[in-house]
């Protein structure tokens, strides 16, 4: 069995997975803390999941267990949209990286070495001139 976490566009949950047939099995009550879902990221260390919610970015404590989530906290981002996620370890915590589909850009969140998300400062966040979605244009 693994420990498998999926979002949805409002909602995380969590499922173990028997890894020679694929078939999953719910574990516990979806999380809809601040609307989290759509795009995840784990910890290195596997303590914690980052996620994009309906302020930004949320951190939640994982369970070493169960695997439940337990919210820790939200952090509202500067660019709008987020449409991926990702988490960099750091000597001091990390960081939260969320590209901004959307809004184009780019958000960055320090995370604490307790797993929360520090509020974005101003600065480190990044607007691409050119805007937000479709501005590839071949």
């Amino acid at each position: 069995m693994s420990r498998v976490f999926i979002a949805e566009k409002a909602a995380i949950h969590v499922y173990d997975m028997d890894l020679s047939t694929g078939a999953l099995t719910l574990v516990g009550e979806p999380v809809d803390t601040d609307g989290p879902g759509s795009f995840l990221a784990l910890s290195a260390d596997g303590k914690f999941l980052y996620s994009i919610a309906k302020p930004g970015m949320a951190a939640f404590r994982v369970h070493p267990k169960t695997s439940a989530l337990t919210h820790i906290n939200s952090v509202k981002c500067e660019i709008s949209g987020n449409a991926h996620i990702s988490a960099v370890k750091g000597p001091d915590g990390g960081v939260v990286i969320a590209a901004a589909y959307g809004g184009g850009g780019i958000n960055v969140a320090r995370i604490s070495r307790d797993g929360r998300l520090l509020d974005i400062e101003p600065g480190t966040c990044v607007q691409h001139a050119s805007g937000g979605s479709n501005v590839y244009q071949p």
